[in-house]
């Protein structure tokens, strides 16, 4: 890859004040390698996909790597523990070990199944719930490649954070991570009534294992997953967190909840004014970091408006599908892809101090250095704002 590529990968920014971090400004998602691979089951947007073989993730990884990419995420949920085993034999031997850096999740614990006639491919699937159609509608599709045969629990006890963050240090056979993530506490994933009571789990006892870890040099700090606005807002409500990981509800087609296109997910909170824009305002404020992920909105904003174009994984609706083809014509007479705006947009505001992207093969990540290298003129995000396609007060700024 060329010096320049290089350039824009080795940019590192802090993750907000009360972290004593810098991440690179691009980092390596974990899930991308579970999801990833030849001859997709349905559609590429990360649901039915074959999972990959152990090379095929370690040439991706690779490629990464000598792309300059220097921080990896990953995730006990991703392949049932595949992902973190992944990740921990590409890394787990490079010295020295702050040469690069590294988180995985805590929430979602794995289990020995109770039932041991499930396989890779037949493991019970997520729970879904009436209000959940965009889960429901993956899972009908196939859902995604298992992984491991383990089942998992959520638990945000003191006892279960400790039980995660230790069997996921085994899982990538290193002794350190440098970051942890509470993941998937929404309703993306559980009822109103679950949440709420796993968050008072969280607060009154599963924090604590968290401060402790962090107070001991264990971890530099811990944050949260969102997937929903107005969760930032509850969390920080409650908690004194270091960062978000925000995915699906801060990009390019989705970032101000547009009543024009309706909610990023059925869960977002509609009454926050401003969506996500409004909450990373707030959060900037706070000194609180940020993690941008699913930054093109589960495939649309890659693949285009196309018939089964899929959105948050979900089918895109007819407002979305309008708004990207809106968007990739402007994006067309400056000569960028569209997908390249929308790495640009989700880096552009100061709270964002990295990007994670998923990437199945070493073809896709030559592909989005490239987009990142790509130069977006002023007068296109002048002239999408004009259109009402980005907020007023986003801010817009170019890498390149």
């Amino acid at each position: 890859l060329s010096q320049d590529i290089m350039a824009f990968t080795s940019i590192r920014r802090a993750l907000g004040r009360r972290v004593d971090i810098q991440l690179p400004v691009v980092g390596f998602g974990g899930a991308g390698i579970m999801l990833g691979g030849k001859e997709p089951v349905t559609d590429r947007a990360g649901i039915g996909f074959r999972l990959p073989t152990d090379k095929e993730a370690e040439k991706t990884q690779q490629a990464c790597w000598d792309a300059g990419f220097r921080y990896w995420d990953t995730s006990p949920w991703y392949g049932r523990g595949q992902s973190e085993h992944r990740v921990g034999r590409h890394l787990y031997d490079i010295e020295p070990r702050e040469s690069f850096a590294l988180s995985t999740k805590v929430g979602r614990r794995l289990v020995r199944p109770r039932n041991m006639a499930h396989t890779t491919t037949n493991l019970p699937p997520e729970p879904t719930f009436p209000q959940q159609a965009g889960w429901a509608w993956q899972q009908a599709k196939g859902g995604c490649p298992k992984g491991l045969k383990f089942d998992h629990i959520h638990d945000y006890s003191y006892d279960g954070i400790m039980r995660s963050y230790e069997d996921s240090l085994q899982r990538l056979g290193m002794n350190s991570v440098d970051l942890l993530v509470i993941h998937d506490l929404d309703l993306m994933h559980m009822t109103e009534q679950q949440a709420e009571a796993h968050f008072s789990v969280l607060v009154t006892s599963g924090v604590h294992a968290l401060e402790e870890l962090k107070g001991a040099g264990e971890i530099k700090g811990y944050g949260a997953g969102i997937n929903h606005t107005g969760w930032m807002t509850k969390y920080l409500s409650l908690l004194d967190l270091d960062f978000f990981l925000m995915s699906q509800v801060y990009s390019l087609l989705h970032h101000c909840n547009d009543p024009s296109l309706g909610p990023a997910t059925p869960y977002c909170d509609q009454s926050v004014i401003g969506g996500a824009l409004a909450e990373l305002d707030a959060v900037l404020e706070r000194g609180v970091g940020v993690v941008a992920a699913t930054t093109f909105n589960a495939g649309i904003l890659v693949r285009g408006p196309t018939p089964d174009a899929v959105c948050n994984y979900r089918p895109a609706t007819k407002a979305e599908l309008e708004r990207v083809r809106a968007m990739q014509r402007m994006c067309a007479e400056f000569d960028v892809p569209l997908a390249a705006a929308a790495i640009q947009f989700s880096l552009s505001h100061p709270t964002v101090a990295s990007l994670i992207a998923g990437f199945g093969s070493p073809t896709e990540v030559t592909q989005f250095d490239e987009w990142l290298g790509t130069k977006i003129p002023d007068e296109l995000w002048q002239n999408m704002k004009e259109a009402g396609y980005i907020h007023p007060d986003a801010p817009t700024t170019s890498l390149a």
